[in-house]
């Protein structure tokens, strides 16, 4: 039985390298804006969880950009670290995070790039909405400056 040669990867024929780099980025950003109001959380415990696996799964989306990568080298990236108000702006953070990362699952499902839904799939499995679900009538969790 004959192997097809991989063809040689380019950014071109790639879709997902760019959107990976740009999730990895909002990553680092939303993991910045958890830690510039870790000091104001009640539930520090909770928070710390969450970040724990939103960093593991950052840690994916490194390798994964490693390997979708022809050069495969570490994205380079500047993201804007910039500290977050609010409990509303991490939600904020939270939503877009989940959204881009289900968007890239979607369409790497649809054009059945296994590579890149095997490694997003425990990723989104393993999510937990935390800042959507807060109570905002009921302090818990909020944050101030």
């Amino acid at each position: 039985m004959k192997f097809k040669q991989q063809e040689e990867e380019t950014p071109k024929n790639n879709p997902f390298l760019g959107s990976i780099g740009d999730l990895i980025q909002l990553c680092i950003e939303f993991e910045y804006a958890i830690k510039s109001q870790m000091d104001f959380m009640k539930e520090k415990c909770e928070v710390l969880s969450y970040y724990n696996i939103l960093n593991n799964g950052m840690q994916s989306l490194v390798k994964l950009f490693i390997s979708l990568n022809p050069e495969h080298k570490r994205p380079t990236l500047s993201p804007e670290l910039t500290p977050v108000d609010s409990a509303k702006d991490l939600m904020k953070f939270e939503e877009k995070y989940y959204n881009m990362l289900k968007a890239i699952g979607d369409n790497a499902m649809k054009t059945n790039n296994i590579e890149v839904v095997s490694y997003l799939s425990p990723i989104i499995k393993d999510f937990n909405h935390y800042f959507c679900t807060l109570d905002e009538d009921n302090d818990s969790g909020e944050t101030s400056s």
